[in-house]
């Protein structure tokens, strides 16, 4: 009768038994082996949840307050699992026992504050943000008045256009980084390569950041693997470095640096880390630094040096939870003007080298073929030249303005389609509603969907019911192709 779920596994693994309210937790009226023999696929839905129990079985440890989450009644439910060792007078093993305690409401309070936050860091970007985009948008403007002068000399033509095309692509990566950072989706665990993060984030800082902060980055040779929400590690290092630039009010360096430490390396930073190898993540700055007073205050809710209206005291909290959830320490070193550093540590799933390849075109490479694709994209010039460039290389193509016009074209020649392009923000019908639409005509068809942004929820969704491929505008032609010619012969 007590107010938590209290459950029993065996050595091996098998859950023996329960209490009711662990029964109801888990949305069943009552304990009965059926439902024991169920409950693994219940519990086990986030893989650093499996791995957490897996390493408990095998070291016979104790797991104190882990966050899980749960599909109970199709709905989201989160909870705080214990667990620990019950042995015999002789000290063997016999079982252990484990509590669940229902967060769900406190969990939504949380999620609306990590949200809130990250707005907050969006805001203290703004004037950065709009700087560069209206530079971006400079130097396209000149360039295309440009292109006009030089009609008499089309030589020079090259040149002007890839100055035009690569700031497109600085636009569009600020879209994406500024996506990655507002975003308000579930945390997902998944392998994240921290350097890569790192590198992604500098971007970001190098495009809003004031002109007399440098950045510099020195990275292990070896990108280390963690098990992470990419989202949230994004977030702290955006919070501790917005924190550095706004400790340099003239201007200075910031340095953030990445190393492996073996399991007694990260012993000697933070003496309560377990025995496996962690990566070692160093935000440093030139600033003014903090005395011993405000440097153990610094992680407290609202605790902040700055003046009323310019920050809320929650981002360095807010960096604290996220560390500590994902099973890592932090903490600072910091001297009056002289500088401050942050220590991040965080466990490594495995030192396997990672890197993430860019496709580009080869010599040689071909990227024509053949086929009938229906284009549905309501922007007419984006649908002319997207039309010319897929016949340029061999295709026969199809357009449609909006999705009920791309419904009815495919209904009476779904037989001859062999592609479905859609963009995703259709009048009339949406991307999404003209595609299941298609699905009733011709169950197997072969979609790529087209879209400014894709949530990994809504994506993962989308590709659970077929979507084949997804493009990310604004993107290259070579891209296109390249995605065309792959999901016709089979892939993604």
């Amino acid at each position: 009768n007590v107010p938590v779920g209290v459950f029993q596994v065996s050595p091996s693994g098998r859950f023996i038994a329960g209490n009711p309210l662990f029964a109801k937790m888990l949305g069943s009226e009552s304990v009965t082996p059926e439902f024991l023999q169920g409950i693994e696929e219940r519990l086990f839905v986030e893989p650093r949840t499996k791995e957490a129990w897996k390493q408990l079985l095998h070291d016979r440890k104790e797991i104190s307050n882990m966050e899980i989450r749960l599909h109970v009644d199709a709905k989201d439910r989160y909870f705080l699992q214990s667990i620990h060792p019950f042995k015999n007078a002789a000290g063997q093993l016999e079982y252990f026992e484990g509590t669940l305690h229902n967060i769900t409401e406190l969990k939504k309070l949380e999620n609306e504050l990590l949200h809130s936050q990250r707005m907050e860091s969006i805001g203290t970007l703004a004037g950065g943000i709009a700087h560069d985009f209206n530079n971006i948008l400079q130097i396209v403007l000149l360039n295309t008045l440009k292109l006009r002068r030089l009609t008499d000399k089309p030589e020079n033509h090259t040149e002007t256009i890839e100055i035009i095309k690569k700031s497109i692509q600085r636009g569009a990566s600020l879209v994406r980084q500024l996506m990655t950072v507002a975003r308000k989706t579930e945390v997902v665990f998944q392998d994240v390569n921290v350097n890569a993060s790192i590198e992604e984030l500098r971007k970001l800082l190098e495009q809003t950041f004031p002109a007399n902060i440098e950045i510099h980055l020195q990275l292990t040779e070896t990108p280390p693997l963690i098990l992470a929400d990419s989202t949230q590690l994004h977030q702290v290092l955006l919070n501790l470095c917005v924190n550095a630039r706004d400790a340099m009010p003239n201007g200075g360096l910031i340095t953030v640096t990445s190393k492996i430490l073996p399991a007694e390396a990260a012993k000697n930073y933070f003496g309560e880390a377990t025995n496996r190898p962690y990566v070692l993540v160093d935000v440093t700055d030139t600033g003014t630094g903090m005395d011993d007073a405000v440097r153990r205050r610094i992680f407290e809710p609202f605790f902040t040096t700055k003046g009323v209206g310019q920050g809320t005291g929650l981002g360095l909290a807010v960096v604290y939870g996220i560390i500590e959830q994902h099973g890592g320490y932090i903490d600072v070193e910091s001297v009056i003007d002289k500088g401050t550093t942050f220590h991040v540590l965080l466990p490594i799933r495995n030192a396997d080298q990672a890197s993430a390849r860019i496709a580009v075109i080869t010599e040689g490479e071909s990227l024509r073929g053949s086929g009938t694709i229906l284009l549905v994209e309501d922007e007419s010039d984006i649908r002319m030249a997207v039309k010319a460039i897929l016949e340029e290389n061999g295709y026969v193509v199809l357009t449609a303005g909006d999705g009920e016009e791309a419904v009815n074209i495919f209904d009476r020649q779904h037989k001859s389609i062999n592609l479905v392009m859609l963009d995703n923000g259709l009048p009339k019908l949406t991307g999404w509603q003209a595609y299941l639409a298609m699905k009733k005509t011709k169950p197997d068809v072969v979609a790529i969907f087209c879209t400014g942004s894709l949530d990994p929820e809504t994506r993962a969704q989308k590709a659970g019911a077929g979507i084949r491929a997804f493009v990310f505008k604004p993107y290259m032609p070579e891209d296109i192709l390249r995605k065309v010619q792959s999901v016709l012969a089979g892939g993604q």
